[in-house]
C-alpha cells in the first residue's frame, strides 16, 4: 500500500516537473523572439536613418553641384 502512494507521489512530481519545464521553456523562447523583433526593428530604423543620410548627402551634392555650375 505505501509503494503505490509512493509511485503516486513520484508520478505526480514527475508531472509538475515537465509542466514546469514546459513553462520555462515557452517563457524562454518568448524572450527569444521578443529579442529577435526588437533586433529587427532596430536594424528597419537604423537602415532608414542611413537612406535618409544618403539622401539629404546625395540632395546636399546636387544643389551644391547646380549652384556652383550656374
Amino acid at each position: 500500500m505505501v509503494a503505490i502512494v509512493e509511485q503516486i507521489i513520484i508520478t505526480i512530481l514527475v508531472a509538475a516537473v515537465v509542466v514546469v519545464v514546459k513553462e520555462v521553456a515557452l517563457a524562454a523562447a518568448a524572450v527569444v523572439v521578443v529579442e529577435v523583433v526588437v533586433v529587427e526593428v532596430v536594424l528597419v530604423e537604423v537602415a532608414a536613418a542611413a537612406v535618409v543620410a544618403v539622401a539629404a548627402a546625395s540632395v546636399g551634392s546636387s544643389s551644391s553641384s547646380s549652384s556652383n555650375s550656374s
